[in-house]
């Protein structure tokens, strides 16, 4: 459709969102789905998410969230004022939220619900569906689980089925970044009673025939039977298996994908000073996390959610994500009076960050104010974790967000080590034998 026309059904005009929704629509259905993005290291894997997300939160008439390990940062510029169209320069990034209010950042399985039941209850309460697409990077190495649940396999399983279970019940669609498909395992790839779902194939490549070749290897695979998926492909053309269009070849179908820089997602020679992009080189960790002091769990939301109605599931996990200990007077006093009271470790970090902010003419922008506001809300947490065996908020994000401050502001401070976090470390309750199998020490980092 032309750009110079109208949306039927929004008034406004047609642009590049509007088909990108009806194309990607097809793909993207209101059911979890999952989907894995594989290929060597610098062909674009991370880029295709970015642009992904950024296309789906601003569909014009579906409502999108997509919530990620993908870092984005602030560009200041090129390091020692390299050249910025060279490859070998490195450029300057500053650490920022992401640039749109439906891109939400995690980097635990408890934050990500967390954000999750937000999002959920948003829905809820307004009567309207809000649609969830989770991007995890690095996707192998953030399974993770405790040695109980048996070797490095074992734990994958756990975790993933876990996971896609939950998925499933919140209308969630996950998206998986690494090397190779091998990666994940087989039994998740083609079991359907396992997974309960068929992969699509999504090469990239800068090259047609490297692009065609893979398309054609699968064609033949699938004859052979030494492949699997949800749709019989065999008399797909090989054009309708690709998922890249170069830009000078006009031969391909027209339902191919072609994908361009997007705002959040440039090469380093397009940007601009002051641009909001995601971080290529940014290590995307994934940890378990915790909730209340202690270990997250699958299980956790799975025993509260499991034989509810599913207009009561939101409310129930955003009570259970949310808030903090309910105290009794004296206690809370204790913690109110513990806010008033500076460390000298604290005192320190305010004087090296006061330091920082003289040499910020904007005073907007100047963070002593929020460290010592941060610093506060921490001493509460901590006096209550003394106090009671468990802190006063039950996740960071519940107490950054008490001292009034951004997620990339919180990350910032505890960068730099202007906080100490280090009671909030998950209670050992139960102490796993851990010199008993030396060789499943890291049983749970797969």
């Amino acid at each position: 459709m032309s750009s110079s026309e109208t949306c039927a059904k929004c008034g406004k005009p047609w642009d590049g969102f509007h088909d990108a929704e009806r194309t990607l629509m097809k793909v993207l259905t209101d059911k979890s789905i999952l989907g894995l993005i594989t290929g060597p290291k610098g062909q674009g894997k991370t880029f295709f998410s970015v642009w992904l997300a950024w296309a789906l939160v601003n569909f014009p008439h579906i409502d999108w969230h997509v919530i990620s390990n993908i870092v984005f940062g602030k560009f200041l510029g090129m390091k020692n004022n390299q050249p910025q169209d060279d490859p070998e320069s490195i450029p300057w990034l500053e650490r920022a939220d992401p640039p749109s209010s439906k891109i939400h950042m995690a980097t635990t399985y408890a934050e990500l619900f967390r954000t999750v039941s937000e999002i959920m209850l948003a829905a809820e309460n307004a009567g309207r569906r809000k649609h969830i697409l989770f991007i995890q990077d690095e996707a192998p190495v953030g399974g993770s689980g405790s040695k109980k649940m048996g070797k490095e396999k074992d734990v994958r399983k756990e975790t993933m089925n876990a996971l896609m279970t939950l998925a499933r019940k919140m209308h969630m669609s996950v998206i998986m970044i690494c090397l190779h498909e091998m990666m994940v395992d087989t039994w998740y790839r083609q079991d359907p009673d396992k997974g309960g779902v068929g992969l699509v194939r999504v090469v990239f490549s800068k090259w047609e025939n490297d692009i065609r070749e893979v398309a054609e290897q699968s064609r033949r695979e699938y004859a052979q039977g030494l492949r699997e998926y949800a749709y019989d492909i065999s008399d797909i053309p090989v054009g309708q298996l690709v998922a890249v269009k170069i830009i000078d070849d006009k031969s391909f179908l027209p339902s191919l994908l072609r994908v361009y820089p997007s705002t959040v997602a440039k090469p380093v020679p397009l940007l601009k000073v002051g641009d909001i992009n995601y971080d290529s080189l940014g290590i995307a960790d994934w940890q378990q996390g915790d909730i209340g002091g202690k270990k997250f769990t699958f299980g956790d939301i799975q025993d509260r959610v499991s034989d509810k109605v599913a207009n009561d599931i939101p409310q129930i996990m955003y009570d259970y994500f949310h808030g903090e200990q309910s105290l009794p007077p004296e206690e809370k006093k204790a913690a109110e009076d513990a806010g008033e009271m500076v460390t000298g470790e604290q005192f320190t970090q305010l004087e090296k960050q006061h330091e920082l902010d003289m040499a910020e003419p904007v005073k907007a922008k100047r963070a002593a104010p929020k460290l010592i506001e941060l610093q506060r809300h921490i001493n509460m947490d901590r006096e209550v974790m003394e106090l009671t065996g468990s802190p006063k908020y039950k996740l960071l994000a519940d107490l950054y967000e008490a001292a009034g401050l951004s997620r990339s502001r919180f990350d910032q401070f505890r960068d730099a080590k202007r906080v100490d976090l280090s009671y909030r470390e998950p209670l050992k309750t139960e102490k796993v034998e851990e010199d008993e199998d030396d060789e499943d020490e890291d049983a749970n980092i797969v």
